[in-house]
């Protein structure tokens, strides 16, 4: 299996790879803004890009992964969301579990919320706060 997020340019044309992470794995949980494409790939077998969020510039495909988290070959319900230019997404590979947040360049990392148990899930973002389910209770924090 090759993954890869693809596109077709808005005047028409071929289908272009925006990014490609060769055999053995999936991309999941794509979201967009204005300037850059954001996803999570799943790999099969040992990968340290697994689960972390990745970044790829619209304007010349380049990318980088922006999560500060460890990696994990093993998740489940992997989310990202994106907001003013700030990322987020949950984490369930590994402790520290939780929410987790960073600028698209990769600076600013920090944890929204954490716990020692690994339920985070159904993450959305608007301009004033973070949502997600957590335990068997719908969270809201402010921004």
């Amino acid at each position: 299996m090759n993954g890869s997020v693809r596109r077709v340019p808005r005047k028409g044309g071929s289908v272009e790879t925006v990014f490609s992470c060769g055999s053995n794995c999936y991309p999941v949980a794509i979201r967009l803004d204005p300037a850059n494409v954001y996803f999570r790939a799943t790999y099969y077998g040992s990968n340290d890009a697994a689960g972390q969020v990745q970044v790829v510039s619209k304007s010349d495909f380049k990318a980088h992964t922006i999560s500060g988290n460890g990696s994990s070959n093993y998740q489940y319900s992997m989310d990202v969301e994106v907001n003013a230019g700030v990322v987020y997404w949950n984490w369930t590979g590994s402790s520290p579990y939780g929410i987790f947040s960073a600028k698209a360049d990769g600076s600013g990392f920090r944890a929204v919320d954490t716990s020692s148990d690994s339920s985070w899930y159904t993450l959305r973002v608007d301009d004033t706060a973070v949502y997600y389910w957590h335990s068997g209770a719908i969270i809201r924090r402010l921004k």
